[in-house]
């Protein structure tokens, strides 16, 4: 793989990540996807 795309879809990655994280501070009720997030 192209280290450009792949530095390009890491930061996107992070980028989900921050806003899922913000996401599930605002709604702190337990998802399905809240347990193997923490996990990572």
């Amino acid at each position: 793989m192209d280290k450009m795309l792949l530095c390009l879809l890491w930061s996107n990655i992070q980028l989900y990540m921050t806003s899922l994280d913000r996401i599930i501070k605002i709604y702190p009720r337990k998802t399905m996807l809240g347990d193997p997030l923490q996990k990572l």
